[in-house]
């Protein structure tokens, strides 16, 4: 989470010198968001719409794939949520949306070219 939780650091911490935010990442839960819309286009709104279905959906998901089940089960565990649709709510107060254009020291933002869920741009052009 360094390439989410440093720029916010930077956003507030005049001292720093440099910034290296790798991956660059600017919605934290839109990366979670993407990630379940490349599976169902319709997961996503779900989480909001439907709660417990969203949580059901997810459950299915994690019993067929040990990528979506090792990744929800952490990330609940790191962020302490109960259920999927709890987490993706909590996972929207990590943004530096609103916050990077604090960013005052100089920044280097990386992104993997093959990440399909890569938010350095993003980042980087909200940086002043």
């Amino acid at each position: 989470m360094g390439g989410a939780l440093a720029p916010r650091a930077a956003a507030f911490e005049p001292r720093l010198a440099a910034l290296v935010a790798n991956p660059g990442v600017y919605r934290w839960w839109e990366i979670f968001a993407d990630f379940f819309a490349a599976i169902d286009p319709r997961l996503p709104r779900l989480a909001e719409s439907d709660p417990l279905g969203f949580d059901a959906e997810i459950a299915a998901l994690m019993k067929s794939s040990p990528l979506v089940r090792w990744g929800v089960k952490d990330t609940l565990w790191k962020h302490g949520a109960a259920t999927p649709h709890e987490l993706m709510a909590q996972l929207k107060a990590y943004t530096n949306e609103g916050i990077a254009e604090r960013i005052k020291c100089q920044t280097l933002v990386l992104d993997g070219t093959a990440d399909p869920w890569a938010q350095g741009r993003a980042l980087y052009d909200a940086l002043t």
